[in-house]
């Protein structure tokens, strides 16, 4: 399976994130993304990449994430 991140922040960030996909039955995992981003210590849920743009929305319109411009 190939998988992509979303990232969101901080760790409880992630947490919430992650809880919050469950409730729509989206499988995730929360990594920390040290070193991958160049950005320091910032954290990401993982989800398969198939559905990236639909989850990604799910979070936008949940107040998780902003929406890149």
């Amino acid at each position: 399976m190939i998988t992509s991140l979303i990232t969101v922040g901080s760790q409880t960030n992630a947490i919430k994130a992650q809880k919050f996909l469950k409730n729509y039955g989206v499988a995730s995992e929360t990594v920390k993304t040290e070193g991958k981003t160049g950005r320091g210590c910032i954290y990401a849920v993982k989800v398969r990449s198939e559905d990236y743009e639909q989850i990604k929305r799910l979070l936008v319109n949940g107040g998780l994430i902003k929406e890149e411009r």
